[in-house]
Formats: structure tokens, C-alpha cells, sequence
């Protein structure tokens, strides 16, 4: 609408060269990364990450110079563009404007200033691929009569191949590591770090992350048995798997998940019938040793040794349920580390550690795990400023819950502190949001609060329960919120209810969440 206005007022027709730009960065990111930019599962969540201008760098970008000229096209504002001043659009005064209906239009004017995109030919990312200047050109072919003779030429301006050796040696690497995961004697031949030619950390980071990419597009990097290839202990395998560039986990993205849609098989007949999956289980696990006040001011020994006890029994029942996931909030030591990292490797363990902001998908849920050391010290909304370290999150949390409050899928908070400690703003935005609960470690024994909200966030009923088996639910139709676009089906006025839970507590023991159809679902502890 903005440049609609622009236009009318200034008498300029159409788009100008900065949408050239924006188009010339968006190619370059679909030719490094093989997506579009802002790639979503539905054209309106793509128009959400555009209209927040929120994009992540992939595994595949391993040129810095490359992210930079592509962060610098892409700007939401087009006058902020890399090379936006070097032209201008101005309205055509001349007499030789249209015809007939269109006598009125006149073609724009570009007014160039100074060299126009050399400011784009001299960015880094450009160093090595110039093309031969004209007398190179002059010099490269000789006309004798008929007859065309090739002289020698200095190729070292020659511009790169296409596809390059570098980019031929990635694809094998990529193969090599699929072909090894499929040799059960590979662990024990060539364990990661051996220094073999199957040894992938010989490899710089560089090339690591476009390996990793190329493994990714082909939907296998989260395999086990492929993933591990990458990291020499255990432990870094299992529990490194946050991506902090595009801010999800590996093999548990949007794009990847099946949205909770009923798997399919075929009869005899070649038909395909659907078949009915059991309920999506999903475990949430606690110990006092994820709180960080227990954890650091615990001296006694012998409750130590009772709570890592604990832990264990917790991590054996977990082997024993294979859930679709364990989520797990809070302070994470290294002890705690090494025992959660024992959960079987076909079981997605998804831990916050306050270390990063992300989410994850399973089976249609979405956790939003949050790093609330940003949000402590500023009680209000207000006063997040551009200058806030914390303002990505908050823009990345605007995103996430404007898509949960579209399209109505089970979203719950992860925080890596105590819920009840959170901002208020940040309660009430999760709550218009149509979040379903807020999780996080507490110092105070087991509890669920469940609250009726409405349409602006605020508390309408209270209820507090400890330890207690609750079905919650959502209730009522949408909320009128200017922070969030509203589709055209849902334009009801009026006052709204939405229920969501809060869940803390220091008490050791393992709390299944089962997801039910129409963003219902049941919290219930588990018994070892």
C-alpha cells in the first residue's frame, strides 16, 4: 500500500530497479541453497517470514562473502538495498507519453548516479569472477581470413566453472557418508577422527556445512547412523542438533514434518488405505538438577547421588515408552549431559539449555523453545528497542505465533527458567498466540496452572492444580489483535477464550503429553 501511494503521488508507474535487486539476491540464495529464501509449507507463511524480513542462513551459505551480498539485497525496505541510490525513477514531463486510454501514463525516467552498480560489481563476493576486461576479449581470438586462431591467454581472471571441483568433491563426500552409514562394521573401521579418507572432520567447517546440506536435501542427515558421522563423541551427536542460522533442529523442521497427516499403505489391489496411528506421545522429562538454584546450591552429596538416581530410572523408562520426542528445559551440566545423551538414538531428544532460541516439529506439534535470559531484565514491551540483543527473538516469536494462531496446530513453550518468572508481555503474547502451555524448571514443587484468557491476553479464569492429570482444550474462535493479519474466514468480533497452561516444578519424574485432534491434549505423569 506504501508504494502504491508513492507511486500515485509521485506520478511513477510499476516497480523500479530496487525490485530487481531483491530479485537478483533471491537467486542468488536459490543457487547456493538449491530453495527460495523465505521457502515455507504454505505461500502465506512465506509472506509472513518476507513481511518480517526474517531470514536464516542455511548450512549450504558457507561464504561469508556470499551472506553478506545476499543479506544486503534482501531488505524488506527497498531503499536500504545494496545499490538502491545508484539509480533514481522519476515521473516522465515529457509530451511523449501513451495513447489512447493510456494517453494520460507516461514511461518513467532512470536517472543514473554516479558509476550506477559498480557499488555491486566491487563487493567481495564478485573478487576472482570478473570477466576478462575488453582487451583481454580483443586479444583472445585472431581473425586470419576465414580462418580463427585461438591465441594463449592468461586464465587465471577466468571465471569459475561450473559445477566446480570443490562442488563435485562435496556431492562424493555426501555419497561416501551415506554408503558408510549403511556399513554396520563403519563405527569400528573408521570411527569419526581416525584420519581415513572416510573421516569427515578432516574436512574444513566450510566445506563440513555444505556436505551436511547436501545430506539434508536428500532428507537423510538425521539419521543416526548418518549424522553421527560428524562429531567424534557420543554426546555431541545426540544432543548438538540445534541449527542457531535458520533456528530449527535437525530432522524435526516444519518443512520435513508430515503436519500430523494419517500414514497410508496399499492393499493388493495397488489402493492406498489409511491407517490409523497410534496417539503422538511426547514425554517431557524433569529433576531437580535442571533447576540451577537446586543444582549449584546442592552441597549434600548423598542428594545428589538420589537425584541422578533419579535421572537414570527416568532415562530407562524413556527407553522403554519410545516416545516421539523428550523435551527437556532448563540448566544442563555436564553430568546431566552424559546421562541424557544415553536415551536411545531413535528417540529425538530436544534440550534447552537457554544457550539458543528455536523450534521443533513432531507430528504436527510445535515447541518453541525460548531463550529467556533475553527477556528477564525488560519487564515490559515497550522497552525492547532496536538496540535490544534480544529483538530478533522477539521479532522470530511475533512470526512463530502468528502462524500458530492461523493455523491452529498444538504449539507449546519452552523455557529454560522458571515460567511464572517470565514477563507478562511475553505471557500474554504466547497466550493470543493460542498457545497451549508454557513449561520450564522450578524451584517450588510440581504444578499446573490452568488459565482462561481472552482476546487481549489477560486472565479471565484461574485454576491451580499439583500434580494432576488435566485435559486441556481450546475454546472459542479468534481474537482481534492489530499485531496479527487476520484471513478473511475469520472476522468475528467480539470477545474470545483461549486456555493455556503453565507447568513448573523441581519434582523428579517423567509427564507425557498426548496429542489429540482439534489442538486438544492430555498432561499426565508417568509412572517408572
Amino acid at each position: 500500500e506504501e508504494e502504491v501511494e508513492n507511486q500515485k503521488s509521485n506520478n511513477i508507474l510499476g516497480a523500479d530497479h530496487t525490485t530487481d535487486l531483491w530479485a537478483l539476491g533471491a537467486v542468488l540464495y536459490h543457487l547456493h541453497v538449491g530453495t527460495t529464501p523465505f521457502v515455507s509449507p504454505s505461500p502465506y507463511l512465506t509472506f509472513l517470514k518476507i513481511q518480517r524480513g526474517n531470514l536464516y542462513r542455511p548450512l549450504a551459505i558457507a561464504d561469508d562473502d556470499a551472506w553478506d551480498l545476499m543479506t544486503k539485497l534482501l531488505k524488506v525496505n527497498p531503499k536500504e538495498r545494496l545499490g538502491a541510490d545508484c539509480f533514481e525513477v522519476v515521473a516522465n514531463d515529457d509530451d511523449d507519453g501513451g495513447s489512447g486510454d493510456n494517453e494520460h501514463l507516461k514511461p518513467n525516467k532512470i536517472v543514473k548516479h554516479r558509476n550506477g552498480y559498480d557499488v555491486i560489481r566491487n563487493h567481495p563476493y564478485f573478487s576472482g569472477r570478473k570477466k576478462k576486461s575488453e582487451n583481454d576479449d580483443k586479444n583472445e581470438m585472431e581473425c586470419d581470413g576465414d580462418k580463427k586462431k585461438e591465441n594463449v591467454v592468461d586464465v587465471t581472471n577466468e571465471p569459475v566453472p561450473i559445477p566446480s571441483l570443490r562442488d563435485l568433491c562435496i556431492r562424493s563426500c555426501a555419497e561416501l557418508v551415506r554408503q558408510d552409514s549403511l556399513n554396520l562394521d563403519i563405527e569400528n573401521d573408521h570411527p569419526p577422527g581416525d584420519g581415513s579418507c572416510h573421516d569427515m572432520l578432516r574436512l574444513n567447517k566450510p566445506d563440513q556445512r555444505c556436505v551436511m546440506h547436501v545430506l539434508d536435501r536428500l532428507r537423510i542427515l538425521s539419521e543416526p547412523r548418518v549424522y553421527r558421522r560428524f562429531f567424534k563423541k557420543r554426546q555431541e551427536w545426540r544432543l548438538n542438533r540445534i541449527r542457531p542460522e535458520s533456528r530449527d533442529f535437525v530432522g524435526l523442521t516444519q518443512m520435513l514434518d508430515r503436519q500430523g497427516n494419517l500414514p497410508s499403505e496399499d492393499d493388493e489391489e495397488g489402493n492406498q488405505l489409511l491407517v490409523l496411528p497410534e496417539p503422538v506421545k511426547i514425554v517431557h522429562l524433569m529433576n531437580p538438577l535442571l533447576v540451577r538454584e537446586l543444582n549449584e546450591g546442592c552441597t549434600d552429596e548423598a542428594q545428589r547421588k538420589e537425584w541422578i538416581k533419579e535421572l537414570k530410572d527416568c532415562i530407562r523408562a524413556i527407553n522403554r515408552m519410545r516416545p516421539k520426542a523428550v523435551w527437556v528445559s532448563g540448566f544442563v551440566d555436564p553430568s546431566c549431559r552424559k546421562l541424557i545423551a544415553k536415551v536411545n538414538e531413535s528417540i529425538p531428544v530436544i534440550m534447552n539449555d537457554g544457550s539458543e532460541f528455536f523450534s521443533a516439529w513432531v507430528n504436527g506439534a510445535q515447541g518453541l523453545f525460548i531463550q529467556s535470559s533475553n527477556f528477564m531484565d525488560r519487564k515490559e514491551e515497550s522497552s525492547c528497542s532496536s538496540d535490544y540483543q534480544g529483538v530478533d527473538q522477539l521479532s522470530w516469536i511475533r512470526q512463530e505465533l502468528e502462524q500458530s494462531r492461523m493455523s491452529r496446530h498444538h504449539t507449546f513453550v519452552f523455557a529454560d527458567c522458571d515460567p511464572m518468572t517470565l514477563p507478562t508481555h511475553l505471557i500474554k503474547r504466547f497466550a493470543r498466540g493460542r498457545t497451549l502451555c508454557v513449561f520450564g524448571p522450578s524451584s517450588k514443587p510440581t504444578f499446573k496452572i490452568d488459565n482462561i484468557y481472552d482476546g487481549e491476553g489477560n486472565v479471565k479464569v484461574s485454576t491451580d492444580t499439583e500434580n494432576d492429570d488435566n485435559a486441556c482444550s481450546e475454546e472459542g474462535g479468534d481474537d482481534d489483535d492489530d499485531d496479527y493479519s487476520v484471513d478473511s474466514t475469520d472476522s468475528d468480533k467480539g470477545k474470545v477464550s483461549h486456555s493455556m497452561s503453565i507447568v513448573g516444578g523441581k519434582d523428579s519424574g517423567l509427564y507425557c503429553i498426548t496429542l489429540a485432534d482439534q489442538a486438544k491434549w492430555t498432561w499426565e505423569e508417568v509412572s517408572l
